[in-house]
Parts: C-alpha cells; sequence; structure tokens
C-alpha cells in the first residue's frame, strides 16, 4: 500500500475517534455548563427582580424580538418578565441592561446594567452604578421614548455620559416596546 493512503486512513481513523471523544466530554459538559450559566443568570436577575424564585428562559418563544434583545427570562409563577438588552455605547462598546417588568401592572421593577464594555474609564462607566430611577414607572413610558430628544434631567442622563446613558434607554425602550407587546399594554 502506498504510504500516502496508508497515512490518509490513520489521520482519518484518528480523526473520527478524537471527533468521538469530543461528543462524550460534549453530551457530559453540557448540562453543567448550562446549569451554572443559569444560576450565573439567577444571581443577576436578583438585582432587578430579588423576589423571583426560579425562571425560564422564553427567548425562543418571544415573538418580533428586536436584535437588541439577547434574552428574555419569565419567573416561574408567571408574573416578572425580564429582558437582556445589548445596545452601542460610546466607543462601540456593549452596554447589557437586565430590566424586569411586573405583568400585572405594566410597570418596571428595576433595571441593572450588568456591562459597558470600552465606555470611559470615570465618567460612560459610571452607568454601571447610575439610579436611572425606573423602578414603579409604567413600561408604555419608555416603550415610546424619543431617545435623540431626550433632555437630562427627566431621564436621568449622566452629565458627560450622554451616548452611554442614551444605550441604556435605548435598551430599555426596545424591552418595555416588545414586553408590551407580547403582554399587553
Amino acid at each position: 500500500m502506498n504510504k500516502s493512503i496508508k497515512y490518509g486512513l490513520f489521520l482519518l481513523i484518528l480523526g473520527v475517534i478524537v471527533g468521538s471523544l469530543l461528543v462524550l466530554v460534549n453530551s457530559i459538559t453540557a448540562p453543567i455548563i448550562e446549569e451554572q450559566r443559569l444560576a450565573a443568570i439567577n444571581e443577576s436577575i436578583k438585582l432587578v427582580a430579588p423576589e423571583v424564585d426560579g425562571i425560564t428562559d422564553e427567548t425562543s418563544e418571544t415573538p418580533n424580538l428586536p436584535s437588541s434583545i439577547l434574552n428574555v427570562y419569565v419567573s416561574n409563577d408567571k408574573k416578572t418578565v425580564i429582558y437582556v438588552a445589548r445596545t452601542t455605547g460610546y466607543a462601540g462598546g456593549n452596554v447589557d441592561t437586565l430590566v424586569a417588568f411586573d405583568v400585572t401592572s405594566k410597570t418596571i421593577i428595576n433595571a441593572k446594567i450588568t456591562d459597558a464594555q470600552k465606555q470611559t474609564a470615570g465618567i460612560g462607566d459610571k452607568i454601571l452604578t447610575h439610579d436611572f430611577k425606573l423602578a414603579g414607572k409604567s413600561a408604555s413610558v419608555y416603550a415610546e421614548l424619543n431617545i435623540p430628544e431626550l433632555k437630562s434631567p427627566e431621564n436621568e442622563i449622566i452629565s458627560g455620559a450622554t451616548i452611554s446613558s442614551k444605550a441604556v434607554l435605548t435598551g430599555i425602550k426596545a424591552a418595555s416596546a416588545n414586553f408590551l407587546e407580547v403582554y399587553g399594554g
């Protein structure tokens, strides 16, 4: 037999063995990784909706999601809906915002910025700790925001961090609009 055919067969068999091992390892580790991912999400959700005890990922079942909405979670008691929005802030950095809504009152329970990549240190990154005073406000108010026309005092925009603040509010607007579309309002 020609050497190149032998090497080819050897590589083919080796590839099949390695591929099979990868499938086996993935089947063992995938449930563990998913469990850890959900635990991390639950911890983040406690920041915006501490009363929620257990969630279900409803992202694939939620209609008309804009591209800025990464995930939608519904509490086990169906009283709270949590959106994960990703918008673009200063210098093209991602701004990730968790927004929790009360299904009954159609109000925002709370919102928390969980990531602010590339935002100016000491200025734009203030959005991570800033209180945008959203708790208890109607989702319809934020679903109808005209982001370019926003004024600082009424919407809690951080002075010097307008782009970062508007990125947060853009995510809240997208989440509010979809929430009202799906849950009525």
